[in-house]
């Protein structure tokens, strides 16, 4: 599209397609003559107009968090659910309760962190004990039995188990690995 077409158009507005909210062309017009001096200099201002409507159009302005996500936890939701569910690694959070404070069935609320996140509440929550744990021991020296004990894992055994599923490694071949020097 050559400059004189962009300013013939330049008073319609776009749309971007995502939620059908409309971006004016000027922004279009105003990134593609500036393309030239964005690229170095190289070039004129009439060959990088599919550029300047993609780099104009891509972001709009518009948050993310606007635009709904079917089948997922509102963002309050899902930042809610996970807070919870760090703050109790050890477990002692039920799914009903997670429900409740994001207002929702448990029913609902299971399928909506899953499509959220890709993963149950379970398997989440067993991420972030491991994440704790691989903290725990690049960090310190305590004995393996305490790290599980402290990420809220039933007993050593049920840690190197989840550890090594996730990992790929025992929890002391990770630490032999990782471990800073802790005096």
């Amino acid at each position: 599209m050559s400059i004189e077409k962009m300013r013939y158009t330049a008073t319609a507005p776009l749309t971007s397609g995502r939620d059908g909210r409309s971006t004016s062309s000027d922004l279009v017009l105003g990134v593609h003559l500036s393309m030239p001096r964005a690229l170095g200099g190289a070039g004129d201002a009439g060959t990088h107009p599919e550029l300047a409507i993609r780099v104009a159009s891509s972001d709009g302005g518009w948050r993310a968090s606007a635009v709904p996500r079917p089948g997922a936890l509102a963002r309050w939701q899902e930042r809610r659910a996970k807070e919870l569910l760090a703050a109790n690694l050890s477990g002692r959070i039920t799914l009903e309760e997670l429900a409740r404070s994001c207002e929702l069935s448990v029913r609902h609320f299971t399928r909506a962190f899953r499509g959220s996140t890709g993963m149950s509440a379970h398997a989440w929550l067993l991420e972030r004990r491991v994440d704790r744990a691989k903290d725990l021991l690049a960090n310190s020296r305590r004995p393996l039995i305490d790290v599980a004990l402290d990420c809220g894992f039933a007993d050593q055994s049920h840690m190197t188990r989840v550890f090594q599923r996730t990992v790929g490694l025992t929890p002391k071949a990770w630490r032999r690995l990782h471990q800073r020097r802790v005096c």
